[in-house]
């Protein structure tokens, strides 16, 4: 009877078994590494997304509710006072909705773009037509370093100020803002005083064709009771403040529910 005796592996085999299994532990830890990266990188997108969905709520809901007054349904529509619009003095007299740059603080036109917003609207519901300072909102971001603020008060219609007129909205430790918006360049003019049985422009062969009733395009004559509707497109640019590589651009349409009726100076 053959005697048969227990062999062990050679150190040649020993250490090929030793590589194939690092080499298996370190494809394991690379797909676990990869994984919880990705995991790491698309909750920080969610947590940016989040932040800047609710910032953009905030915006959108109040912008939306520019011009409103309680008494408006029982006066003409151009006596509403958080409408006044004065063409010669846009700070202290003009009280309906403008968009400036934040820069240089001046009122361009009914279809500007810049990265500030001014507005009133009643927040007390007193029949008051006097506005007050607590009545007077807005949004703006002044450049690179800057947080997103919004205008609690003040006592006029401009985009200067500070705290604790302006207040921020955005922790600057949390999420870092790189770029807004605010455009008006979709909101249309329509001059309600046509037609008037003149030639105002267009076609000069037609009394009161379509492009008439654009007062945007057709400058109107004094008197003349213009409707303006007012369409903001907002685009906000945001970071996560420590990680650049996190980054998201969101952008959103609102229709102002008041309209602006005015009469042309």
């Amino acid at each position: 009877m053959l005697k048969r005796t227990q062999a062990g592996v050679t150190l040649i085999e020993l250490m090929i078994g030793m590589l194939i299994g690092l080499f298996v532990t370190g494809g394991v830890i690379s797909v676990y590494i990869a994984v919880a990266d990705s995991s790491a990188q698309t909750l920080k997108q969610s947590r940016l997304n989040q932040e800047m969905s609710a910032i953009m709520n905030v915006m959108t809901n109040d912008v939306r509710r520019a011009g409103y007054w309680v008494s408006a349904g029982a006066n003409l529509p151009h006596e509403n006072p958080y409408m006044a619009f004065d063409a010669t003095d846009h700070d202290a007299k003009t009280n309906a909705l403008q968009v400036r740059d934040s820069s240089a603080n001046v009122f361009i036109s009914d279809q500007a773009s810049g990265s500030c917003i001014i507005y009133t609207y009643d927040t007390n519901e007193d029949a008051n037509t006097t506005i007050e300072s607590v009545e007077r909102f807005g949004f703006r971001w002044k450049g690179t370093g800057n947080p997103l603020e919004m205008k609690v008060s003040g006592t006029s219609n401009t985009c200067a100020g500070t705290s604790p007129q302006w207040q921020p909205v955005n922790d600057t430790n949390s999420i870092t803002i790189t770029g807004l918006t605010f455009d008006l360049g979709n909101s249309s003019c329509i001059n309600a005083s046509e037609p008037d049985d003149e030639e105002d422009g267009g076609d000069a062969s037609v009394v009161d064709d379509a492009i008439e009733y654009n007062c945007f395009t057709v400058t109107p004559d004094s008197g003349e009771v213009l409707t303006i509707v007012r369409e903001v497109a907002i685009t906000l640019n945001a970071k996560l403040a420590n990680d650049d590589l996190v980054k998201a651009s969101m952008n959103q349409t609102v229709r102002v529910r008041n309209d602006l009726v005015r009469k042309q100076p």
